[in-house]
């Protein structure tokens, strides 16, 4: 009965331990200045990453964190640079990278896209950490399709006059051989 009163009790602090935890104690690891930007065709803009814990490796390696943002992007979205690195001594520096949607990307109006990067560092805090952030391309950013009003086409002729022509020209076919056949 003791051991059943032990494993309740400890049940009941991991519960506890559960709820008591504030949202913000989530480790970002990785921070994006503007986790979530809003772009029109043909705009970019600048976002800083920052690292939230110095760089420690297990041994003397290559103590690096790289983030490499050269994965597949969807056609018109860049990085520049596709990846970024931080030495240990360099940890609480920022990097700063530049996304860019070409003005003649619009099938991507409309739409959020995830960018994503994978990390590669012996530091067993960042290494296969994959940060993400989102770009948001309005669907305002496409310009409307110009439509001829009198066809309601944006490409061809089928107005009124051409089709009732080529009625005329039928009717007076049929006309003719009606009397030729006489």
């Amino acid at each position: 009965m003791n051991s059943l009163k032990r494993f309740a009790a400890a049940c009941l602090v991991i519960v506890l331990g559960f709820i008591a935890q504030p949202a913000f104690a989530v480790a970002h690891k990785i921070t994006f200045s503007d986790g979530a930007p809003e772009l029109e065709l043909g705009a970019s803009t600048t976002i800083t990453l920052s690292l939230d814990q110095p760089i420690i490796c297990p041994s003397q390696v290559n103590c690096e964190v790289v983030v490499d943002f050269g994965g597949a992007l969807p056609q018109g979205l860049s990085v520049t640079p596709s990846s970024v690195t931080w030495s240990s001594a360099e940890w609480s520096q920022q990097r700063a990278i530049t996304v860019a949607v070409d003005a003649d990307a619009e099938s991507l109006a409309g739409k959020t896209t995830a960018i994503e990067a994978t990390v590669t560092s012996a530091s067993e805090y960042y290494s296969g950490f994959a940060p993400s952030f989102e770009v948001t391309l309005p669907e305002a950013a496409v310009p409307p399709v110009m439509y001829d009003k009198r066809t309601l086409s944006n490409t061809g002729s089928n107005d009124l006059a051409h089709i009732g022509a080529g009625m005329l020209l039928v009717a007076s076919g049929l006309l003719i051989r009606r009397g030729s056949h006489k």
